[in-house]
């Protein structure tokens, strides 16, 4: 069993790294190591996964703060500035909540970084996605 589940995530692995361009993952860090703030939008189950991404880039020393009330990254997406990135998760791509932020974000002139299906409406809306 325990070589079933090494197997499996063997595999897990090579997917992604089949699925997930290098470019766009180089970009994102470069905009990650110049923030000056990096906020990380989520709702629902993609709200959870938003906290872990913010303690990884917490790991790396990096200025993140994840939200997943809709209400306060509504307040806080026109405030962000330029040298500013979003992270925009969301499973199917329409969380109709993350897309609002994303878009008050951008008008900001935040830097989008989406997590999500490639093709969904958040991916027509981001600046690099990671899919």
């Amino acid at each position: 069993m325990f070589d079933d589940v090494l197997l499996q995530c063997e595999q897990a692995l090579c997917n992604a790294r089949a699925d997930t361009d290098a470019g766009c993952i180089e970009i994102a860090a470069r905009k990650f190591l110049n923030a000056r703030h990096i906020e990380v939008y989520g709702f629902a189950g993609s709200g959870f996964l938003g906290h872990e991404i913010q303690y990884r880039l917490a790991l790396m020393k990096l200025p993140a703060i994840a939200y997943i009330a809709p209400l306060i990254q509504n307040s806080l997406a026109p405030l962000l500035e330029a040298n500013d990135v979003i992270v925009a998760i969301s499973i199917s791509g329409l969380t109709r909540y993350v897309i609002d932020s994303v878009k008050m974000a951008k008008g900001s002139g935040a830097f989008v970084v989406s997590i999500t299906p490639a093709g969904a409406l958040l991916a027509r809306i981001f600046d690099v996605n990671i899919a």
